[in-house]
């Protein structure tokens, strides 16, 4: 689970450094089971 978590730290750190990602990253959150 830790992993799973940083993974996601991760991911979102890196949506919000590339700045016009913030859509990509609502589907993505749509997606989510």
């Amino acid at each position: 689970l830790a992993f799973l978590v940083l993974a996601f730290a991760i991911f979102l750190c890196f949506i919000m450094s590339t700045g016009d990602g913030s859509y990509d990253y609502f589907q993505f959150v749509q997606q989510w089971p």
